[in-house]
């Protein structure tokens, strides 16, 4: 099992040209020092990163030598707090290159939910048997299973696709008839579901 980061970056609802451009470049240094990964957008106001095999500290100083050769300074100023820094443990994934010739990762899910108290192993479980179904759909190329071992009981699922056929054959398959089926009986609530668009990934 390999950890990584996952950074969430809160800005004002319509930031400015220079914020959305300066967090493209964040977003770009900080993935080409993961093993792998993804930069993504959920909406303009809420931006992003999973990095496999990256420290959170690695993603700080990203984010600072970012700033530093920006010029003008830090363009960050429209922020709602400082970026979100979160430690993850991968439990399982699928990564899968687009092939030559095909098109790139263009849109995909963050899911997130909570196991219910003393289910967190059964969650574990059934992540990991989720891979054999992600494995059978051909346009789910990048899925992780993560769970978040400084926020108690808390798990998640990033995954992205080459195109909206993709991500709603996903949503329509098997692992999620699963999660929101059976596997909610382990769940505290319902999980949340928020659509992104990719900005840049590695595989």
């Amino acid at each position: 099992m390999s950890t990584g980061s996952y950074v969430a970056l809160p800005i004002d609802e319509s930031p400015s040209p220079s914020v959305t451009a300066f967090l493209s470049a964040f977003g770009s240094v900080a993935i080409q020092k993961a093993n792998a990964g993804v930069v993504f957008r959920i909406s303009p106001s809420k931006w992003g990163i999973l990095a496999d095999g990256v420290k959170a500290s690695v993603i700080a100083e990203a984010f600072l030598s970012t700033s530093e050769k920006w010029e003008g300074g830090p363009t960050y100023t429209h922020a709602q707090g400082s970026p979100r820094l979160q430690t993850m443990d991968f439990l399982a994934s699928k990564l899968t290159p687009p092939k030559q010739g095909e098109s790139n990762l263009a849109c995909g899910l963050e899911v997130r939910f909570k196991a219910k108290e003393g289910k967190e192993e059964d969650v574990r479980q059934f992540l990991k048997g989720a891979v054999p179904l992600v494995e059978a759909e051909p346009d789910t190329l990048l899925w992780y299973a993560i769970e978040f071992p400084d926020s108690p009981r808390e798990f998640g699922i990033i995954d992205a696709f080459p195109s909206e056929a993709g991500r709603k054959a996903h949503l329509d398959g098997k692992v999620a008839a699963a999660l929101f089926g059976p596997g909610k009986e382990l769940l505290e609530g319902d999980p949340s579901v928020q659509m992104f668009d990719v900005l840049e990934a590695k595989m």
